[in-house]
């Protein structure tokens, strides 16, 4: 992937975590969990990705194992059956 598209999609990403206004940044006068400005975005991705990791480390790195990637000699073969 081109590292340009990457670093656009980071920039994106951070841009519509971000609160859309003062009053939603926590510290700043004004500030309220409910005052309808706080974006819940970044708290969303947080637990997600804690979930996925613990889950990682509790569970799939016991099971799983990855894709099956076949050896040069059985590509060869189903191509010239083809």
């Amino acid at each position: 992937m081109c590292p340009v598209a990457v670093a656009e999609i980071i920039i994106i990403c951070f841009y519509m975590a971000a609160p859309f206004s003062p009053a939603g940044i926590p510290g700043n006068a004004g500030f309220a969990l409910d005052n309808g400005v706080v974006n819940y975005a970044p708290v969303l991705v947080g637990a997600i990705i804690l979930f996925a990791g613990v889950w990682w480390v509790v569970s799939a790195k016991n099971w799983f194992t990855g894709p099956e990637i076949p050896s040069a000699a059985e590509v060869e073969a189903e191509l010239a059956a083809d």
